[in-house]
């Protein structure tokens, strides 16, 4: 132990690897967040604290002020603004507001975009483009081929492993943005989560018009027959009473979790504590939906942004996120949630983002994306070593290496990889590792 890593200026730490099995759990890897401290003397924690979804303020329609002022907070004091760009209404929105802020006080503004291929062959690159030009926007525009390697690795936290799908992508816009002079890198992420169309709105006659009801049921049942079936379970939902509702809805949306199942790719020494810890979560969680949360659109709305996971900064830039920022979502919270589809806009993927959609100005609606972009394939691709047994996670007994050579999940790999390059750093950095 040769030099104190970012833990704490003073002292070592130790990681418990049975706390960082909790990472590879169902819970963790379909909702998305860090469960567990990876270090053992930390305190357990089955459900990472949250407040209820709030009541809905009927009063609240807008939040371009409130999205426009999230930015100004992001953009703080710097002078060169970076936007990871993708070309979808996200990132859009957040560049759109950045060049309003720019233009008003000679702040200077930077777009990186990472060339990926969607599912249907085309580049993101060329559409990203196309929308800032047609825009107006008046930016420095850069793109990271697909060929480019960052620079530096994503830097390690004390956190935890990374969760974001492609940290050193994002490593990459963020040296890409500070060698254009950004000092600052913002992102469109967690506008899906907390501005999207939720399911189950249909129960919501008294506030929902006919008109709107029956366009949000047609959009729902063309994404298939299992989807139309929950929509109408939904409704029978209403009169069960306040826990077998919660778990009709745990039921319904998440059912690979309620069966308490744990990846086969999780090392045999740790799936019953796995398993054991996903009970504990999913019937804290059906506890707190009874408790709070009268309807399934609600629990859903919930479901969508908590736990909520904040990524750490890749590096060299901070990373900000203004649909995260904890003002703006005081307010979007309370945004009544049948207000999020609007079956006025020509295209489902408008219909379903129309929050989104009012984040920008009327007049750019014939540029804009008609629907969203899929990049499984690309998402798909990831490195794992040729000799996994090398892998510390296989060493450790974490991970079974037989497994994970068949393995063709994407998240799962991904989140493999990620808690190796984590583990690799905690080592890198001096700390010790508990497998016992």
């Amino acid at each position: 132990m040769a030099r104190a890593g970012p833990f704490t200026a003073e002292r070592m730490a130790t990681v418990d690897v049975s706390r960082l099995a909790t990472w590879l759990s169902y819970p963790s890897l379909i909702a998305e967040f860090g469960p567990e401290s990876p270090w053992s003397d930390a305190s357990a924690v089955d459900t990472p604290a949250a407040e209820p979804w709030p009541e809905p303020d009927r009063y609240i329609s807008d939040l371009r002020q409130s999205f426009d002022e999230s930015v100004a907070t992001c953009i703080g004091q710097h002078e060169v603004v970076a936007v990871a760009l993708s070309g979808g209404l996200d990132s859009l929105a957040v560049l759109q507001s950045c060049s309003k802020r720019a233009k008003k006080d000679g702040r200077r503004l930077v777009a990186v975009v990472a060339e990926m291929i969607d599912d249907s062959g085309t580049t993101n690159a060329v559409g990203a483009w196309r929308l800032v030009r047609d825009l107006g926007i008046n930016c420095t525009f850069l793109i990271a081929r697909r060929e480019t390697s960052p620079v530096g690795s994503p830097e390690w936290s004390a956190r935890g492993p990374r969760l974001d799908a492609l940290p050193k992508v994002n490593r990459l816009l963020a040296e890409l943005g500070e060698r254009a002079g950004a000092t600052v890198l913002l992102t469109g992420s967690g506008a899906d989560e907390l501005l999207g169309a939720v399911p189950y709105l249909l129960p919501r006659r008294t506030v929902m018009p006919t008109l709107r009801r029956f366009s949000y049921l047609r959009d729902t049942v063309v994404t298939g027959r299992r989807a139309f079936v929950l929509e109408m379970a939904s409704i029978g939902a209403r009169a069960l009473p306040a826990y077998p509702r919660a778990i009709a809805y745990f039921a319904a949306s998440w059912p690979e979790l309620s069966r308490f199942d744990v990846p086969e790719v999780l090392g045999a020494r740790y799936s019953e504590p796995v398993r054991e810890w996903t009970r504990r979560w999913v019937k804290n969680t059906i506890r707190f939906h009874a408790a709070h949360h009268s309807d399934w659109a609600t629990m859903e709305a919930w479901d969508a942004v908590y736990p909520l996971h904040h990524l750490d900064s890749p590096g060299p830039l901070p990373l900000l996120t203004p649909f995260l920022e904890p003002a703006f979502m005081a307010i979007a919270r309370r945004l009544p949630l049948e207000s999020r589809y609007d079956p006025v806009h020509d295209h489902a993927y408008w219909r379903q983002k129309a929050q989104v959609l009012k984040l920008l100005p009327s007049a750019t609606r014939l540029v804009l994306p008609q629907a969203k972009a899929t990049y499984r394939h690309e998402l798909g691709r990831s490195a794992m070593p040729q000799d996994l047994r090398s892998m510390i996670v296989c060493q450790l007994g974490l991970v079974r290496p037989e497994i994970l050579r068949k393995a063709n999940d994407p998240t799962t790999r991904h989140r493999v990889l990620a808690i190796e390059t984590w583990l690799v750093g905690a080592l890198a950095y001096g700390h010790d590792v508990n497998s016992a």
